[in-house]
């Protein structure tokens, strides 16, 4: 065997002992590697067969590292997640925590695995939106799952809760109107629930309703008020509208002599002009106001004899 020879042959036996382990997939990983994600899997394995499902499911769901290192790693992995969460979910559902149950039985589905079937997901979400129908937040987040999986006819349910949920607010947000003339709080409410429903369009005509009553009251209170029902109702020409009836209000108090509520309601109409106009004209009405209080003032200690 020539030098050349003997020299390759260490080199070779070098690299095969030195190499990482490599994996079908193609990845290359280190004992250490190997050590840590074969162990982590173990551990969460383990935890299952002594029957601490929540322990094996936290297991399985943190974060391991390399985990394509251990033998069979993403199945070993996929398979346990997807029996604990299943007992979980059916644990949490038979509780009546339908809201958890629903995060159990999704689960898989946010490992990558889009072929799961979500069956027992989509039966534990309608059940949660019925047992919380006055929940927007449940009952929203409902609507959204439903229309993304295409289930027109869960769809259709949570619709129907979120219209009942939108009526009843339009009842209190009547009552509350005719009390005190500010109902907007509720009707955005309203507005929430009926989109949900895809009936949106009610909650602005009754917007549109407030706008108008308010608007016509002519007060600056009531005029600003309904230019925030107007935006509610989402209607440019209402808000144009009640635009014009302020900058008219604005000219008739300027023409009383109401400077500070005429730059009040310029500044609504959005009328910037008018707006320092009448404001430079209530300064100059209160520096002659004043010098003829400091006149008359005069006059009044000159006659006392002060």
């Amino acid at each position: 065997m020539n030098t050349t020879t003997i020299v390759l042959f260490i080199a070779a036996g070098i690299v095969c002992w030195t190499a990482p382990a490599v994996y079908a997939d193609g990845e290359i990983c280190s004992a250490s590697e190997i050590r840590i994600a074969d162990g982590m899997l173990r551990k969460a394995e383990e935890a299952e067969k002594a029957g601490r499902t929540q322990d094996a499911y936290k297991a399985a769901t943190q974060s391991i590292p390399s985990i394509f290192c251990a033998g069979n790693g993403y199945k070993r992995r996929d398979g346990l997640i997807e029996r604990t969460s299943k007992k979980l979910g059916a644990e949490a559902e038979k509780a009546g925590r339908f809201g958890e149950a629903f995060e159990y039985y999704n689960a898989p589905i946010g490992w990558g695995r889009a072929d799961y079937d979500l069956g027992n997901a989509d039966r534990v979400m309608l059940k949660h939106a019925k047992a919380r129908p006055d929940d927007y937040k449940v009952v929203s987040k409902a609507a959204v799952y439903f229309g993304q999986r295409d289930l027109s006819s869960s769809l259709k349910e949570v619709r129907g809760i979120a219209r009942r949920g939108g009526d009843k607010m339009l009842a209190k947000e009547e009552n509350i109107f005719a009390a005190h003339k500010d109902s907007l709080d509720d009707l955005g409410k309203a507005k929430g629930w009926l989109d949900l429903a895809g009936e949106a369009d009610r909650a602005n005509a009754r917007a549109e309703q407030r706008g108008d009553t308010l608007l016509a009251e002519g007060s600056f209170r009531s005029v600003e008020r309904a230019f925030s029902y107007y935006h509610l109702a989402e209607n440019p020409k209402k808000i144009g509208a009640a635009k014009d009836r302020a900058r008219t209000l604005g000219d008739r108090h300027a023409g009383k002599g109401e400077h500070g509520l005429a730059a009040k309601f310029y500044d609504l109409s959005g009328d910037e002009a008018k707006a320092e106009a009448v404001e430079k004209q209530k300064e100059k009405t209160e520096t002659t106001r004043q010098g003829k209080f400091k006149k008359d003032q005069k006059s009044l200690e000159k006659e006392l004899g002060f």
